[in-house]
């Protein structure tokens, strides 16, 4: 009986010992499957984090492409949810680094996914370095694309004249830093915004009949340039020396003339109101060199779709109601004429002389008056561009950075302005809107169009994750 109850007790001790064991077991898989549990809830909500952190750094990278000439104050992207999701944000971050060469930019983009889940929220953090490279403009290329933001720029002074309520109807501004470099006279405005110069107050800058200018002359008020503009100097071409020698015309009395070739002219003269038709075919450019055009009182008609190029080495005169590619009721289109004047005397349109295409003047002072009007760019290297009178110049731009500009009596300027130094007076106006931010000028140098501006390449490298961060 003693070991029987003896073999009991061990038998017991045994079960109890295996029971133990099993609990021990059991409870353990619990903990790890609630672990693997908690493990692969913190998984998932990592992944969509993270694949939140990716959709922003796409969402980034894709505004630095389009906008490649906002780098410098590119936007912080705040807490943005994807419409195909509804488990958390992303925000981006840019961080700008120095320029480490010529024709690149660099910047940091963090981007952050977060998702939230009850009281628990997750955060995966992206970084990579994303760098434009600019490639260096076409070689000889003629034209250039230019931003023009504002309906007049200076690098110095604007003066709206002692007297008078001249108009300026777009944003206004200056790299001036100069005291009272901006002068009003009591009724002259600036239907916009009006910047001065970094880093100073526009108070200083700007002065003006009324008390206060900065409100009373300037709809939108002031403030400063984030840093001073710059625009290209136009570069005046060389003129071609391969153009065949063709014998000087003179129209006069009912004879009308016609030119089909290219060719050297020593001297065309345009009187009595005749017409020299300029023959072009779609697709073609006419170049022709003078070196006198003298139109007393006559006209230069296009005829076909192409584009007229055309070089006056020393001596313009244009009077008594002439017109180069006018049309009809002055419909001629000013992108079929380029007119680049080499002289010294004074470029002039004046007394109702018209001329519709682009101008570009290397040297020589340039004068719109009376009832001269030019439809197209006016481009000059010299120092001084007046528009006087009822003369007037719808262009997108007058582009004029070395040169003193004055618009004076009732003369109009449609389109942006690019000056050394702005006077007006009377009831002259300059007027501005968006479609003329853009334009393309053959300020480059090159004898022909050239390849397009080339765009810029992008390289997208370092990147690295700083793995998920939870927080209650």
């Amino acid at each position: 009986m003693k070991l029987l109850k003896e073999e009991k007790g061990f038998i017991s001790i045994v079960l109890l010992a295996m029971i133990f064991i099993i609990v021990t077991i059991m409870g353990a898989e619990i903990v790890f499957i609630n672990n693997g549990n908690r493990r692969a809830w913190s998984t998932a909500r990592s992944n969509q984090a993270l694949y939140l952190a990716e959709a922003g750094i796409e969402k980034a990278i894709q505004w630095l492409k389009d906008n490649p000439d906002q780098w410098d104050s590119p936007p912080t992207i705040s807490p943005t949810s994807l419409p195909s999701v509804n488990f958390g944000t992303f925000q981006v971050v840019y961080e700008p680094l120095e320029q480490s060469e010529p024709g690149t930019d660099k910047c940091i983009l963090h981007s952050t996914g977060i998702v939230q889940s009850g009281n628990q929220e997750i955060k995966e953090r992206i970084s990579i370095e994303v760098t434009k490279i600019q490639p260096s403009p076409t070689p000889q290329g003629r034209d250039v694309e230019l931003k023009l933001k504002y309906a007049l720029f200076t690098y110095n002074n604007i003066h709206m004249g002692s007297n008078g309520s001249s108009r300026i109807i777009g944003d206004v501004a200056t790299n001036s830093t100069v005291p009272n470099s901006v002068y009003f006279p009591w009724s002259a405005m600036v239907e916009g915004h009006l910047l001065v110069g970094p880093g100073v107050d526009p108070s200083i800058v700007v002065n003006g009949a009324q008390p206060n200018p900065e409100t009373g002359n300037v709809t939108l008020g002031t403030s400063n340039l984030e840093k001073e503009e710059s625009y290209p100097e136009p570069v005046f071409p060389e003129f071609p020396t391969d153009l065949p020698t063709r014998s000087p015309i003179t129209l006069k009395g009912s004879t009308n003339g016609s030119i089909s070739e290219d060719g050297y002219y020593p001297n065309i003269t345009i009187k009595n109101n005749t017409i020299l038709t300029i023959d072009i075919p779609e697709g073609t450019e006419r170049k022709i060199m003078v070196d006198t055009l003298n139109m007393p009182q006559g006209n230069i008609v296009i005829n076909g779709s192409g584009k007229l190029t055309l070089y006056v080495k020393n001596t313009f005169t244009f009077e008594n109601g002439s017109k180069i590619n006018y049309g009809i009721n002055g419909n001629g289109n000013p992108d079929q004429v380029l007119i680049y004047y080499q002289g010294t005397n004074k470029f002039s349109v004046a007394g109702d002389t018209k001329i519709n295409g682009t101008i570009f003047v290397e040297k020589a002072d340039m004068e719109i008056n009376n009832s001269g009007g030019i439809k197209g760019h006016i481009i000059t290297g010299g120092n001084n561009v007046s528009v006087a009178g009822d003369g007037s110049a719808v262009v997108k731009a007058l582009y004029a950075p070395n040169a003193n500009v004055s618009l004076t009596n009732s003369g109009s300027i449609y389109g942006a302005v690019v000056a050394k130094n702005f006077s007006t007076s009377g009831n002259s106006r300059i007027f501005y809107d968006s479609s003329m931010s853009t334009v393309i000028l053959p300020i480059g140098g090159g004898s022909g169009p050239g390849e397009p501006t080339p765009t810029p390449t992008f390289e997208i490298k370092n990147w690295r994750s700083s793995g998920f961060e939870s927080t209650e």
